[in-house]
């Protein structure tokens, strides 16, 4: 992987360290050359290191794993992030059911869902977001999917269907850490 250098003399660390990943371009900055060589150093070693039997992982991001373990060796990242997921203020965390939806049915394709399949919970979540809008996804409870659920023109078969998409959709979304609790799971029908 090419890392290009360069050096803005207007930035407070005006050595830049460039390159890119999937396609995104990333920058470091760094206040000195001798840090900004380290960090290339660094860098480099790490992404020639990596095994391709294991997934890829951005290298910047395995720097960040590297440097949580310097504080704390005992920690889990994963664990972690899910506490720090947990506590973050609902307002910095607001997705939208469009993107929420859009995610969840991204990694069904990904993970090779049936295209039938796939198609029923889009219908699910796409007749949802017609009734209860396009808000936060925290935002809607078990009242507001109790609501869209009986007031659907459906058989009861096909109510309980949409109740089962939109469930394994909000369970995603609270693996992700997007949410707290799965809503769904509070509706109860007939």
């Amino acid at each position: 992987m090419e890392i290009r250098t360069a050096y803005q003399s207007y930035r407070k660390k005006p050595y830049v360290a460039r390159w890119s990943e999937n396609g995104k371009s990333r920058n470091r900055f760094f206040a000195t050359e001798k840090d900004r060589a380290q960090f290339i150093e660094s860098f480099q070693q790490n992404a020639t290191r990596q095994d391709a039997s294991i997934p890829l992982i951005e290298p910047r991001k395995l720097i960040r794993w590297q440097e949580a373990v310097k504080l704390d060796p005992a920690a889990d990242p994963v664990e972690v992030y899910r506490f720090w997921l947990q506590r973050k203020p609902a307002q910095a965390r607001e997705i939208l059911l469009l993107d929420a939806s859009r995610a969840y049915l991204q990694m069904m394709v990904e993970v090779g869902r049936d295209v039938n399949y796939t198609g029923h919970a889009r219908k699910a979540l796409e007749d949802f977001r017609g009734g209860a809008g396009d808000k936060p996804i925290h935002t809607y409870d078990a009242e507001v999917l109790r609501e869209h659920l009986y007031g659907l023109p459906y058989a009861a078969v096909t109510i309980r269907h949409r109740r089962s998409h939109l469930l394994c959709a909000f369970a995603w979304w609270v693996e992700q850490g997007w949410l707290s609790e799965n809503p769904v799971e509070k509706v109860k029908l007939a």
